[in-house]
């Protein structure tokens, strides 16, 4: 039988704390809610930080700020257009 097999790897990097952001946080700018934020990391559509060092097991996983505030200039674009297009 053949299945999907997903594995993930870490890679230990020095990241600037503004570079990062919390899953609350992305969750308000992407106008999503914290468990769609989670899925969508669980997917693969983030990259996923993580502070081995945090005490709150809650406080432990961040995004990158730069693919959030990508995504969220993308979906405005894209609400932009379909609200010209339905204007029309």
């Amino acid at each position: 039988m053949k299945f999907e097999v997903r594995r993930i790897t870490y890679e230990v990097e020095e990241l600037d704390p503004g570079e990062l952001m919390a899953i609350s946080e992305a969750a308000r700018v992407l106008g999503m809610t914290i468990p769609g934020v989670r899925s969508a990391m669980d997917r693969g559509q983030f990259t996923e930080v993580v502070d081995p060092d945090a005490v709150e097991q809650r406080f432990r996983r961040y995004l990158l700020r730069q693919e959030v505030e990508d995504l969220a200039a993308r979906r405005e674009r894209s609400a932009e257009k379909r609200a010209a297009i339905e204007a029309a």
